[in-house]
């Protein structure tokens, strides 16, 4: 059974992000519906904090800003969605150059149907090497309509599948464009991608 990986459940949007901002009575007032909001501080200075609000987790770095859902169900991703979109529009002069939307799944079985369906170097191509091959990483980047899939499958004891939908982006309000409404779909994409592709089950929502 392959499960939500929700710390790859996340919308990421590069550019010039002014983090000092990014604090509970700006959020509270500007972002999120609800007065509630969760601020985690890291144990090691250089990390990133976090803030929850609204079952939307914000990460700020200078040269990006991370949302993360806190489940995979589609109300919370439409509240992801919602809140990147309302960031981009109350900080519309904020330089933006990239969005990804993305979702990854996992499990803690290798499925040998699949490694021997995605398998291209056998252990004993390398047998006078020395080496033993321990785990295997595929990688592929496909044209998606408006935007670039780059879909990753490690398999090594556990299965691991991420799918990042790319989009170069010249302002926020292009930005805004390529995420408004559209979470929902690619996550959908993702699911067909698991069920029909990789044919794997996956947990029910």
């Amino acid at each position: 059974m392959v499960e939500a990986n929700l710390d790859n459940f996340t919308i990421v949007i590069l550019g010039k992000w002014n983090v000092a901002i990014f604090n509970p009575r700006w959020l509270s007032e500007h972002v999120f519906d609800k007065p509630e909001i969760n601020v985690e501080f890291p144990v090691q200075p250089s990390a990133p904090f976090r803030i929850t609000g609204d079952g939307v987790r914000i990460i700020p770095h200078s040269d990006r800003l991370i949302l993360g859902a806190t489940s995979d169900s589609d109300s919370n991703l439409e509240q992801m969605e919602g809140v990147a979109c309302k960031l981009l529009s109350v900080l519309p002069h904020t330089p933006v150059s990239k969005i990804g939307i993305n979702f990854g799944y996992e499990s803690d079985r290798e499925p040998e149907r699949l490694l021997g369906l995605l398998s291209t170097l056998e252990s004993n191509q390398l047998a006078g090497s020395g080496l033993k091959i321990t785990g295997r990483v595929f990688g592929w980047s496909f044209e998606c309509e408006d935007r670039i899939l780059n879909l990753k499958c490690e398999l090594n004891d556990h299965v691991a599948i991420d799918f990042n939908f790319h989009s170069d982006i010249k302002d926020s309000q292009e930005a805004k464009a390529r995420i408004e409404g559209k979470v929902i779909q690619l996550k959908n994409k993702s699911r067909t991608f698991i069920r029909e592709v990789f044919e794997l089950e996956l947990e029910e929502q």
